[in-house]
């Protein structure tokens, strides 16, 4: 189920499967849920997906399934999508059951008729739901009322009822429980508005990017809803209307799943309040800005930038020039002269070493599996422990080669997975004495990781998880998740493409500019069912 629905309820589900299952000698054996989830696609699914992976595996501990109706498969857009997830199971030898549909699932041409019905009428459903949420969301935001998401740095969310009454602000996280009651942005202590307007004048009058800004606010103490303030931070509060007392909804519409970018004249824009700044301030922000991401800034003035700093300090690097708060960042001079190298050879550094991605040797796989060979004839047992105290290569690079150790076991010809092997490798292992602990490794900064990540671009032309995954490269894929939540957020801090899409339309640039170049220079058990409810 999507919403807490009356008739989709999950225990309403279950009572109705139960009632059938009763009714014709079944055995609930397993019950497969995907509560609160869209049933638009398959993303978030974990239910359905486990359900069908149990199934194409083929050893299911059901033979039968059980259904409410055809609609909890899902409201796919497609309605084929569903008929073929009923199609798997079918093929598989274990039929699907429907519990509340007035037909036998049986195969006969009516059932297939109404089921093709059944599935249309779920998807247009979906159509006309969400056209009428779109249309209720614009039309409250025309009002002035909040669709959703917390409040920016310098406002507050008050409830009001009905009858425009307030109830009281709401802290961050709570939501309201009455549903006639509505959210509006009210402003908020003075000093988060004070702080709002120093952000304005750094970035302005003093000509501070983002980075700079977030990096002299951290360091004064100042944090956003308790966490330190980040460029991408920045530059949301400097892009927002809000701080004008203008309230900007629609400027992207995603129905059903698919985003669109909808033009000026679409968006719904709502006078809320008195501006919290002055309304100059803000226009010279956005004049900023846009001259900033159109590559406004000189050729002259990049250059004399990086001559100052070259002069400071006898080099230059993506690290100096991205913590000089005055200076551009290394993506904009990677932007316009292509590559670092380049524009230090204009200032007279001709000594850049950029970081140079080095893949493991190739070791010939005799040689590894001699070296796994001779621990085993030595010990009479093999373990990761036992490769990396005595192996030629750390266990990590027989995982990179084969794939896992138990592979590289098997390429050997030694037991790869025996209960046998397993006590002989802890005994050997237990003989190595106690675990060393492991020494401790500085902490990478939040600089060193981006970076990290735009040396492999400069390298590279791209950057993917599996490439900071590579033996090689010291930070991983995970790491980066950890710091800032998603690969995306790090690739957009470090300014490079994030998407497929973007990465492939860099490449396409890439090969037309070289071609250009080219041109210029060159003429569940038995007797069960189980029970998916969504």
């Amino acid at each position: 189920m999507s919403t807490e629905h009356q008739r989709y309820s999950l225990e309403n589900q279950r009572v109705a499967i139960a009632a059938y299952a009763a009714l014709r000698g079944y055995t609930i054996v397993e019950t497969f849920i995907d509560p609160g989830k869209s049933g638009l696609s398959l993303n978030g699914r974990k239910g359905l997906k486990r359900l069908l992976g149990e199934v194409l595996q083929g050893r299911p501990r059901f033979r039968e399934i059980l259904v409410l109706d055809v609609s909890r498969w899902g409201r796919f857009q497609d309605v084929d999508q569903s008929a073929h997830y009923e199609f798997i199971c079918r093929q598989a030898g274990i039929p699907v059951r429907y519990c509340a549909e007035p037909f036998e699932n049986d195969g006969s041409p009516m059932s297939s008729i109404m089921k093709h019905m059944k599935r249309v009428m779920a998807a247009e459903y979906s159509r006309e739901l969400s056209a009428k949420v779109s249309r209720a969301q614009r039309l409250q935001a025309s009002l002035g009322f909040k669709q959703g998401g917390f409040a920016p740095l310098g406002f507050r969310r008050m409830l009001i009822d009905e009858e425009g009454r307030q109830r009281g602000l709401l802290k961050r996280g709570q939501h309201k429980r009455v549903n006639t009651d509505r959210t509006v942005l009210v402003p908020g202590p003075p000093s988060e508005i004070a702080l709002v307007k120093r952000i304005f004048e750094l970035y302005v009058d003093e000509k501070l990017s983002f980075q700079a800004i977030a990096r002299r606010l951290n360091g004064s103490g100042k944090r956003r809803a308790g966490t330190p303030f980040k460029p991408l931070a920045i530059q949301t509060i400097l892009s927002s209307r809000l701080y004008i007392g203008e309230y900007v909804f629609g400027k992207t519409a995603s129905n059903l799943g698919n985003v669109v970018r909808l033009p000026e004249d679409r968006w719904v824009v709502t006078k809320i309040m008195d501006p919290l700044i002055p309304e100059d301030l803000f226009w010279r922000a956005q004049g900023h800005m846009e001259a900033t991401r159109k590559g406004h800034v000189t050729t002259e003035k990049l250059l004399a930038d990086l001559a100052r700093l070259f002069a400071e300090h006898g080099a230059l690097s993506t690290k100096i020039i991205n913590q000089d708060p005055s200076c551009a960042s290394a993506h904009s001079y990677i932007r316009r002269f292509k590559t670092l190298r380049a524009a230090f050879r204009l200032v007279g550094f001709e000594d850049y070493k950029p970081y140079a991605r080095q893949r493991p040797v190739d070791h010939p796989v005799s040689e590894l599996t001699d070296g796994l060979r001779a621990i085993w004839d030595k010990y009479g047992a093999i373990s990761a422990r036992l490769i990396n105290a005595e192996g030629p290569h750390p266990a990590r690079y027989y995982r990179w080669r084969f794939g896992s150790l138990a592979k590289a076991y098997e390429a050997s010809g030694l037991p790869s997975g025996t209960r046998e092997r397993r006590r002989a490798g802890a005994r050997a292992t237990a003989a190595l004495g106690p675990v060393a602990p492991k020494p401790m490794v500085r902490r990478a900064t939040d600089a060193e990781l981006i970076d990290h990540l735009r040396q492999l671009y400069i390298q590279h032309g791209y950057v993917t998880a599996e490439m900071l995954n590579d033996i090689s490269s010291p930070y991983k894929a995970s790491r980066y998740r950890e710091r800032f939540e998603t690969l995306a957020n790090a690739y957009a801090l470090a300014g490079l493409a994030s998407t497929q899409s973007s990465i492939m339309k860099a490449a396409y640039q890439r090969v037309r500019e070289r071609a250009d170049l080219a041109c210029a220079t060159t003429p569940l058990s038995a007797g069960g069912a189980a029970a998916p409810n969504n």
